[in-house]
């Protein structure tokens, strides 16, 4: 985009012309006469048709009018923050689609002056590795914004010292993310939802990635998900990373649904000052689906208060026909087949908040710990007999764990 080009042909009108290319609308549309007319291209790619319109109609539509889209080069040259060659650069000038990659001797980019918006569908790739990093003395801001509604590979990237008082200080994405054979470490996030490493709204996937050392002053030290989306995570390490609910990952559904899935994963050393050292699901939102499924993972030396796995059901005040066909079923949980949980004080925490349960105010708090080698324990209280067997079900994947055992009392 951002071509001046000339259009030929008859009857355009002076002052009552406009181009189209495509279906976007061309910016600076200029006829000197009735036969002649210039307009600026927005952005596009590949080839499209140009078509004037008048009061009296359009164009015809034919290849004479065809405009083709030359991309620029993808390859990134400086290791500046800005200019020609640039990753900013790059990223502000490729085509839709593109894939960005580095010269050879480009092994680190330096963030100095803000972070880098990516508005449309684009893979960086950084072949052996490049480190991708804000300068310890620039103004504060995150490293990657990616907006909504744009699909975005990064590929062999390290992403660090993103610092801000806002969430996402690594990554904040809106869109479509996939992280392959990353590192996200050593970024803060000192205010609003948190997210120290990635803060995500969309779908996130991650694959052989590490998450390290990131922080956040409220949820999420490593990765947060807020309000809606889906995050896999597969073959990945998430450790070292801190914050005050949900030190490796806090995944919440308020009110959209969100899903976690955790496969081959190992969570470690991770620390909450409040609750959650590692993994902290919340369903805040009557008729919110909350899922979470872990396997083949090991959640190990997680620290700070509460469980090293903790998900709750915020319900507000709601009736007792609320809380089991709103609630209950719709908390899932898949099981931690073939995975361990381990040197942690508490493994899984489930806690059901329901005012008005039975008319009375009541809190059921479902433990999971490790007293020793043999297995689980999980125990159960205050609970009327009907959402009793509702919880049973919920449980009922844990049942099927080898090596475990779950007892749940009934107290009324």
């Amino acid at each position: 985009g951002g071509t001046v080009v000339t259009l030929s042909g008859t009857d355009f009108v002076i002052g009552g012309t406009s181009v189209n290319f495509g279906a976007t609308p061309a910016t600076a549309v200029s006829c000197t006469s009735t036969f002649q007319c210039t307009a600026t291209s927005p952005a596009g790619s590949g080839i499209v048709d140009v078509i004037a319109t008048t009061a009296a109609g359009s164009s015809a539509n034919t290849s004479a009018d065809d405009y083709t889209y030359t991309c620029p080069p993808t390859v990134v040259t400086s290791s500046s923050d800005s200019g020609a060659g640039s990753l900013r650069q790059i990223i502000a000038d490729a085509c839709a689609g593109s894939v960005i990659t580095f010269g050879g001797s480009v092994t680190t980019v330096t963030l100095t002056s803000g972070e880098l918006l990516i508005t449309k569908n684009l893979s960086i790739d950084g072949g052996l590795g490049v480190n991708v990093v804000r300068q310890a003395a620039a103004p504060e801001f995150r490293i990657f914004d990616i907006a909504a509604g744009n699909t975005v590979v990064l590929d062999s990237l390290t992403i660090s010292n993103g610092h801000l008082a806002d969430e996402g200080a690594g990554i904040l994405s809106m869109g479509t993310l996939t992280l392959l054979d990353s590192v996200i470490s050593g970024n803060t996030s000192k205010a609003g939802f948190g997210g120290g490493g990635i803060s995500s709204y969309g779908t996130l996937i991650l694959d052989n990635t590490t998450v390290s050392g990131n922080s956040s002053a409220a949820y999420g030290g490593g990765i947060v998900q807020y309000n809606g989306g889906s995050a896999q995570l597969t073959r990945c390490t998430v450790s070292g990373n801190s914050a005050q609910y949900g030190g490796a990952v806090l995944s919440q559904s308020l009110p959209l649904s969100t899903s976690l899935d955790v496969r081959n994963c190992t969570i470690s050393g991770n620390n909450a000052s409040i609750d959650g050292p590692g993994i902290y699901i919340l369903a805040g939102s009557a008729g919110a689906v909350s899922t979470f499924s872990m396997v083949n993972s090991t959640v190990a030396a997680n620290s700070g208060p509460g469980a090293a796995i903790f998900t709750r059901l915020d319900l507000g005040h709601r009736t007792a026909e609320e809380f089991r066909g709103h609630a209950l079923l719709r908390h899932r949980v898949r099981g931690f087949a073939s995975g361990t949980v381990v040197d942690n004080d508490v493994a899984v925490v489930f806690r059901l908040f329901a005012a008005d349960l039975r008319e009375e105010r009541r809190k059921a708090v479902v433990i999971v710990h490790r007293p020793a080698i043999e297995g689980m324990v999980v125990a159960l209280g205050a609970l009327d007999a009907h959402a009793h067997e509702h919880l049973r079900g919920v449980l009922s994947n844990l049942q099927r764990v080898r090596g475990h055992l779950v007892v749940i009392r009934r107290r009324l």
